[in-house]
């Protein structure tokens, strides 16, 4: 493209950890046309992931529950506003409504839909050459001349969460204290690793590698961090469910080291910087959404099933679980050793 665009909307209404890695797409694209409007737009529940980004103009919401009207409540804002370009990242039947809706050149991320049910489905792997999501969101918009920076993930705290923070920080004696902070949850149960496990690991941490632990998660997820808060005892503090996108931000930023499983709460703890030990169960690197560029140690097992199923599951297919099961509290604190011990 031989001049600037005007105008630029960028198209992932969902999930959490997506929406964190398409940061660098983001910054890429800011970095490519420096003087364009670029907005975002994303479903409302998650738009404290992208509040505060200096390279948006606009966060555009998808007002909840997320459904058809709502998203035409949503195409007739859009449709007014003159877009040169749309960049689909998210290709579904919402993101393609949105964009058929304005008249813009729209450049669209195409998901491997059929390679990926094949390693699902039949175990056979052509994804073994493909990049992590981040960069498959740029194929996208290579031929813009949009270029990858080397940088990771992206999330901007603001001074309020900064604030909360030390507060936190204040009144729980954490202050020049080394922080770790456990996301025992998870959007499907196939991908949680044992609570028990959790639990334990926990009271090993604060034996030998920390001084405190910060349980975090959603609200979902609170009766799962309250059973594991009092298997820990003291010198835990399970605030799941009473943080937004920001506070949690603020909050892994200090800590020391996160441990938890693939979910958004690894992304962001990436996105922070913040060293990141992270567990794979039914889900494989090939699918794109191992850590970026964020120092981080993958816990996984090489099985016969795996993967099962590109985003996790209710119950294994195989009844064993082993892909999580064997996993064990030893190489979990191993790998927290290594990435707090890591010069």
């Amino acid at each position: 493209m031989s001049q600037s665009p005007e105008k630029i909307l960028i198209v992932r209404f969902s999930s959490g950890g997506d929406i964190l890695l398409a940061t660098p797409l983001i910054r890429w694209m800011r970095k490519r046309f420096p003087e364009a409007v670029i907005d975002f737009a994303v479903r409302e529940r998650f738009k404290g992931l992208l509040e505060g980004n200096p390279n948006l103009n606009e966060i555009l919401l998808l007002k909840e529950p997320g459904d058809f009207s709502c998203l035409k409540q949503l195409a007739r804002i859009t449709r007014h506003r003159n877009y040169s370009i749309a960049v689909d990242i998210h290709t579904n039947f919402r993101s393609v409504y949105l964009c058929a809706s304005i008249s813009a050149k729209v450049y669209r991320w195409k998901l491997p839909r059929f390679r990926r049910w094949l390693l699902v489905k039949w175990k056979k792997n052509l994804l073994a050459e493909s990049p992590p999501v981040p960069l498959r969101y740029m194929k996208a918009v290579e031929r813009l001349g949009v270029r990858d920076d080397g940088g990771g993930l992206e999330f901007f705290v603001s001074n309020e969460a900064e604030k909360r923070c030390l507060e936190l920080w204040a009144q729980y004696g954490f202050t020049n204290r080394k922080v770790a902070a456990i996301a025992p949850g998870a959007k499907w149960n196939t991908k949680r690793w044992n609570a028990d496990k959790f639990a334990e690991t926990g009271k090993k941490l604060l034996e030998t590698q920390c001084d405190a632990l910060i349980l975090l998660g959603s609200a979902d997820e609170r009766r799962l961090c309250d059973e594991i808060e009092v298997k820990i005892g003291d010198s835990v503090l399970n605030i799941a469910g009473e943080t937004d996108f920001n506070l949690a931000g603020a909050i892994l930023r200090k800590c020391a080291v996160f441990l938890g499983n693939d979910s958004g709460l690894s992304h962001l703890a990436s996105a922070v910087n913040t060293p990141t030990v992270t567990i794979f169960g039914p889900t494989v690197k090939e699918f794109g959404f191992f850590p970026f560029r964020n120092r981080a140690i993958v816990l996984q097992r090489e099985l016969y099933c795996r993967p099962c199923s590109h985003i996790g599951s209710d119950k294994c297919p195989e009844k064993h679980f082993l892909c999580m099961e064997d996993i064990t509290i030893e190489e979990v604190l191993n790998a927290s050793d290594n990435l707090l011990n890591f010069n």
